[in-house]
């Protein structure tokens, strides 16, 4: 197993010199970053901003599940909408309402979004691809959607991770919502986030690969707090779960989260 925080590379083999050749420098000391203790959602958006500077041209930018913001901020939104010449939005969830700062905002899962093929040049996703029925219908969508060369990043849980067993099993037990409720003391939409059903389904590298042919270059890496899982804790519990958590990361287990970039 490869040691925390390593390159999960699925594919080699996107060509040299072209967009889809690599992340770069600053890409890789930002991936670093999300092993700290640093708040996630700026280096998200520092990771897709980076690509989307990369064109010398007009860039369509393509956010999905951006009803609450960029991985709920929306100040990082409003800046990713500043970078895009235009920017388009997708959002299933009628309950949220996003901000009004897209070009086009599209009330669908992506599957059925209809988006014009090859017009796309940056596409991101942030704790979506956790919740994905039917990975290969909404990779299929992404891949038309995205020009040649262009790039798509998810941020997403780790399939290996322990924590994701755990979630799955309280879902089928219907004692999810409940536990977060009570863990937040605020109901659904109401303080904590929305808990949209799971299926951890393209979670880990190995799911990725029945998708390398449609793309020159698939790559992920396995990132994430050494305490992140504990916040789902108990309270009392917490240290007892970091502690644990520490002793998995120093022997090479999963860390929680898993980064996905796919070019076309």
């Amino acid at each position: 197993m490869a040691p925390p925080g390593a390159w999960g590379r699925v594919s080699r083999d996107g060509l040299e010199g072209s967009l889809g050749a690599d992340i770069d420098a600053g890409q890789r000391g930002l991936l670093e970053r999300l092993n700290g203790s640093e708040w996630r959602a700026p280096i998200y958006a520092e990771l897709v901003a980076r690509d989307v500077g990369r064109f010398g041209r007009p860039v369509t930018v393509l956010e999905i599940g951006c009803g609450l913001g960029l991985d709920g901020d929306v100040g990082l939104q409003r800046q990713m909408a500043e970078r895009a010449d235009r920017f388009i939005g997708v959002e299933p969830d009628t309950e949220v309402e996003p901000e009004p700062i897209f070009t086009e905002l599209i009330r669908a899962p992506l599957e059925d979004a209809e988006l014009e093929p090859e017009s796309v040049d940056i596409a991101y996703s942030i704790m979506v691809m956790e919740h994905l029925e039917d990975p290969r219908a909404f990779i299929e969508a992404m891949h038309s959607a995205l020009r040649p060369g262009g790039v798509y990043w998810g941020f997403t849980v780790d399939r290996r991770h322990w924590y994701t067993y755990v979630a799955n099993a309280m879902t089928r037990l219907n004692l999810k919502s409940g536990y977060l409720d009570l863990l937040a003391g605020h109901r659904r939409g109401e303080g904590r986030y929305h808990d949209y059903p799971t299926a951890y389904r393209i979670n880990r590298p190995r799911d990725l690969r029945k998708f390398e042919s449609l793309f020159s270059r698939v790559d992920s890496w396995n990132v994430g707090p050494v305490d992140s899982a504990s916040h789902y804790a108990p309270r009392a519990l917490r240290p007892f779960v970091r502690g644990f958590e520490r002793l998995r990361v120093q022997f090479g287990a999963p860390r929680t989260d898993f980064v996905v970039r796919m070019v076309r």
